[in-house]
């Protein structure tokens, strides 16, 4: 029993904690590192940073302050312009009746022009037809024919409007419409007017000088 328990005892003392031999050799396990090659490892880490991006930002400028912004200086509330009372464009042209026939002219204008409107030396380059139209088309059409060929540069136009034979107690309507806008509404458009010779239509017409378009210097009369 005895020669037993010294085996045992001198295995145990030959053999190290894993079972195998022991040599009288130092143990494998490594020791921990000493805390202060720790803080020397990360000095370093650091400081290689710090070159890195002192590197990176070398050619970087920091921007400019901004400027400071002055508030703007408060003015005091202009006066109101004064309030001016505009003119008409032109007076109404002079209007005369003879039964079925009518004439206008604009102020100043020479009786000549109107004499040699109502003889047709003025032969009319457009001519406008308001049969079939009503009062209110009728006077949309006279308008915007006027305008536009005054735009153009015509000078004479003719208005076929009728006698007024089908209107009933109510006459010649659209020609007394016309009279009305040309002497009125078309007034600084109009230079003159008349009733048409009988080749332009008689008293189913009336013929139309207009103004010229005004131009850059002294003005002319007509």
């Amino acid at each position: 029993m005895k020669t037993v328990f010294n085996y045992y005892l001198s295995s145990a003392r030959g053999a190290n904690d894993f079972g195998h031999p022991d040599t009288g050799a130092t143990s494998l396990r490594r020791a921990p590192p000493a805390s202060g090659s720790i803080r020397a490892s990360y000095v370093d880490g650091m400081a290689a940073k710090r070159e890195s991006l002192g590197a990176l930002l070398s050619g970087v400028r920091p921007l400019r302050a901004a400027p400071r912004r002055v508030p703007p200086a408060t003015q005091e509330a202009a006066a109101p312009p004064p309030v001016v009372e505009l003119q008409p464009l032109a007076s109404p042209l002079e209007v005369t009746r003879d039964g079925e026939h009518h004439r206008g002219r604009a102020p100043g204008t020479r009786s000549r022009i109107l004499q040699q409107l109502a003889r047709g030396d003025f032969p009319p380059a457009r001519t406008l037809n308001l049969h079939g139209l009503t009062s209110a088309e009728a006077c949309r059409a006279v308008l915007r024919f006027v305008r536009d060929a005054r735009v153009d540069g015509v000078r004479t136009l003719c208005i076929v409007h009728g006698r007024g034979t089908h209107s009933g107690a109510r006459g010649a309507v659209l020609r007394e419409e016309v009279a009305r806008l040309l002497a009125e509404e078309l007034a600084a458009s109009v230079l003159a007017f008349s009733t048409a010779p009988p080749r332009f239509g008689a008293a189913g017409a009336t013929l139309v000088r207009l103004r010229r378009l005004p131009v850059s210097g002294p003005r002319v009369s007509e």
